[in-house]
């Protein structure tokens, strides 16, 4: 397999439904079943040796972040959005089935809507019950047993408008947003932090309020990210949250997810390991992601899962994202182990 051009090929792909049939056939060709599910509209995902009750999932998204950049090989990388999120893990996916003869009790799926809501992840464990599983992410190549969940707020803050040489007669809804995000450091949940993940921390993602008129803005509207920790209570968020800003700001709670963690006593953990090692002749470092994946919705369910892959998540959604060819095929070669080691 030429990684580098089934790279490229892949990440100027766009859109799933061409992406899904595009790995339709390559599979089917190596000769492996492949179904498709419908998750919602024309967005579908793609299963591989579908079993109800599978050992093992491997998975990994099709999607991508709305953000275009120049799909380009420079040296040992290939640049371009979805680069390492998530087309090398597809690749590294692709490689891994190229090179053995069964997947056994293995499923192996390329889900849609990951960057979004994570409905194809929700909709594949309507139907696929694994007991363990392996998310490929772009996770520098560690094996991470945590991940981050997802709190994100939407706050609406109101101000009175004014003419803008009058500033004394209104109140700056812009200024108020911001002393609120000054606070947010001063939260008892933003004291935790977790081994393997880090600290708490927030990312305000999108602002918006005011305009070119000369006046006071009476409106301004953000939204928020919180970090979540394995050692979070969700709940405990909440209302710390609500009772502290329910009267500065009308709040729109868009997305909870809790974080995740899974013991390196478990079988996924322990062979992955075993695999990477086979494979490197290295010592992988235990890690944790700093994001919400499907790993999470999988975790939710009740299986045991980490998540591994080619790439750096620093890069992913921006304009100079890449993956290093060379841990493309180290990937495959991994999981390609991981496979043949479970079904021994």
């Amino acid at each position: 397999m030429d990684i580098a051009n089934e790279l490229i090929r892949l990440v100027e792909m766009r859109d799933e439904s061409e992406i899904a049939a595009y790995l339709k056939d390559r599979i089917s060709d190596i000769g492996f079943q492949c179904k498709l599910q419908r998750v919602y509209n024309n967005r579908k995902n793609l299963i591989v040796n579908y079993l109800n009750t599978p050992d093992v999932l491997l998975a990994t998204h099709m999607d991508v972040v709305p953000l275009i950049s120049e799909t380009k090989v420079v040296g040992s990388r290939v640049y371009g959005v979805g680069s390492a999120d998530a087309k090398a893990s597809i690749v590294s996916l692709l490689y891994a089935l190229s090179n053995i003869e069964s997947l056994g009790e293995c499923t192996i799926s390329f889900l849609v809507d990951e960057e979004e809501q994570g409905r194809g992840s929700e909709k594949l464990l309507e139907i696929c019950s694994p007991k363990f599983a392996i998310v490929c992410e772009p996770t520098d190549m560690r094996i991470c047993i945590a991940g981050a969940g997802s709190f994100e707020v939407e706050f609406e803050v109101l101000g009175k408008a004014a003419h803008g040489g009058e500033v004394e007669k209104g109140k700056n809804a812009i200024i108020e947003a911001l002393e609120i995000i000054h606070t947010f450091k001063n939260l008892e949940f933003m004291d935790l932090s977790h081994s393997l993940i880090g600290d708490a921390k927030f990312n305000i993602q999108f602002i918006e309020g005011g305009s070119s008129v000369y006046a006071v803005p009476d409106y301004c509207r953000f939204i928020v990210d919180f970090r979540v920790l394995p050692n979070h209570d969700l709940d405990a968020m909440r209302r710390e949250i609500e009772k502290k800003y329910y009267k500065r700001a009308k709040l729109n709670f868009l997305e909870i997810s809790p974080a995740f963690e899974t013991s390196t006593d478990s079988d996924v953990f322990k062979i992955l390991n075993k695999a990477f090692k086979r494979v490197t002749k290295k010592e992988n470092k235990i890690s944790g992601i700093k994001s919400w994946t499907d790993a999470n919705n999988l975790s939710q369910y009740g299986t045991d899962v980490v998540v591994f892959g080619p790439g750096k998540l620093e890069v992913c959604h921006t304009a100079r994202e890449y993956v290093e060819i060379g841990d493309v095929e180290i990937a495959g070669e991994v999981l390609r182990e991981f496979i043949y080691l479970w079904s021994s």
